[in-house]
């Protein structure tokens, strides 16, 4: 399986939506440049990855069971 920042990709979603949230949310923990930075560009990958990998409805179920998982209902 491909890896992002040395995570999975299942990981990898989480750790963008937890920048996101922090970004919206977060009034003291807001992500720093560097660590954007760095995101980013692995961010461009993962999401390319998803518009054109032979296995994008597997690992399309797999993020939705992610997020399912880590939302408050």
């Amino acid at each position: 399986d491909k890896s992002y920042l040395d995570l999975t990709a299942q990981d990898f979603f989480i750790e963008c939506y937890d920048i996101r949230s922090r970004i919206v949310h977060a009034k003291n923990n807001f992500p720093t440049q560097d660590e954007l930075g760095i995101v980013v560009v692995f961010l461009e990958e993962f999401v390319r990855d998803l518009l054109f990998s032979p296995n994008t409805s597997s690992l399309l179920e797999a993020l939705k069971n992610t997020y399912a998982l880590n939302t408050p209902e």
